[in-house]
């Protein structure tokens, strides 16, 4: 790997990564997979949640959050639960909880939960026949480093169909010092 691709990187990287992966054997399911992540990512474990489900991720190419979840076999097929560009993160500005800790900590950010863990994120099937997924997030006191100093939970919905509804801010937690 290291001979074939370091001298690479953005698509021509991921090109050479998939190839590889090809001449090592991966299936086309594989492959594919990897095809639709950004930074050559591949599927650790699966999990049936119903239409939709879950896929653990492993990034082997990042510097930090090597480990993610993503939502496949939905609408759209990959919902990344760490691409903050479909999280409600404005729903923050209206809670009390997030709205204190920020005063407290004005560098407050928001951060990936735990994405190791085979058990998370929680899926539920609504009355209404809907899919929900509650998913964790830290609030760090400013860096990836830096005093872990909150917890937030986001549903992420999905229709019967399995098409991807949004989320929703469903509870922000202080931690106690």
């Amino acid at each position: 790997m290291d001979r074939e691709c370091s001298h690479l990187s953005g698509a021509e990287f991921q090109a050479c990564f998939i190839s590889l992966m090809r001449n090592l054997g991966a299936s086309p399911a594989a492959l594919r997979f990897t095809s639709l992540t950004d930074t050559a990512g591949y599927v650790r474990n699966f999990r049936n949640a119903g239409k939709v489900d879950i896929a653990y991720v492993f990034y082997p190419f990042r510097a930090n959050e090597n480990f993610g979840i993503v939502l496949v076999n939905g609408n759209p097929e990959m919902v990344d639960v760490d691409d903050f560009s479909v999280i409600d993160l404005a729903a923050l500005k209206s809670d009390s909880t997030y709205l204190k800790i920020v005063r407290e900590f004005p560098d407050a950010a928001v951060w990936p939960g735990d994405r190791y863990r085979l058990d998370m994120p929680k899926s539920e099937t609504l009355p209404d026949g809907t899919q929900r997924f509650l998913v964790g997030y830290w609030l760090q006191n400013g860096c990836h480093a830096c005093e872990r100093i909150g917890t937030i939970v986001y549903a992420f919905d999905f229709d019967k169909q399995g098409k991807f509804l949004g989320t929703k801010l469903v509870t922000v937690t202080a931690l106690h010092r």
